[in-house]
């Protein structure tokens, strides 16, 4: 049961994301003023996406492109990801997970709906948010989680010391012990695990 219970209830949550997927393919008006977008992909096509699906993939991803209709790489895989969980029956598979792409401050979530043939991609925009909870994995203090959470983020150690509470130096120390312990030397890098612990995309170029 402890196994099967994630799984119930993200079955619940996709009973009710396709009520409302149909609810809003049927009044197409509703679909598009509304935050969340939706599209359908099926065989590599792509039969159907909304006008707000489609605002979200330009500005994250930039889909369509000029030169090609087709699936963005970090899309595609994704998919093909989450499909071969929901196909496997040898053991119970882990719930699906959402595709978080991030820009600048906000962030994309993809979630994929499976169906007989077809696959269901429901968008949402929200601002970004890197959980120190979610660094946990990484070995790190609780101090240290949130240091790096707020590195991420893009603050300096002065704007962590003041929305921790802390000094600078104090802040400068913890991010001594975090390099150690992540095996880097830049902020840059570290960040760049944070997001990978939290199982969020950065932003194209974010990195370089």
């Amino acid at each position: 049961m402890d196994l099967l219970g994630p799984h119930l209830v993200e079955a619940y949550r996709n009973a009710e994301a396709f009520t409302e997927v149909r609810a809003k393919l049927e009044h197409e008006e509703e679909a598009e003023s509304g935050g969340r977008g939706v599209m359908i992909v099926r065989r590599g096509g792509v039969p159907f996406v909304s006008g707000r699906a489609r605002q979200l993939l330009e500005r994250y991803v930039g889909w369509p492109s000029r030169r090609s209709r087709a699936l963005p790489d970090v899309l595609a895989l994704w998919i093909a990801r989450q499909q071969a969980l929901m196909a496997r029956d040898d053991e119970v598979p882990p719930p699906p997970e959402a595709l978080v792409i991030v820009r600048e401050e906000n962030q994309l979530r993809v979630r994929l709906l499976a169906d007989t043939g077809q696959s269901i991609l429901l968008l949402d925009e929200r601002v970004r948010d890197i959980e120190p909870v979610g660094l946990a994995r990484l070995g790190l203090t609780r101090r240290e989680t949130e240091v790096l959470a707020w590195v991420a983020r893009g603050k300096t150690n002065d704007d962590t010391a003041r929305i921790l509470g802390t000094r600078p130096a104090t802040v400068a120390k913890h991010l001594e012990r975090i390099f150690q312990k992540l095996g880097v030397e830049t902020r840059t890098a570290a960040a760049a695990r944070a997001f990978e612990a939290g199982g969020v995309v950065p932003p194209l170029g974010a990195f370089c």
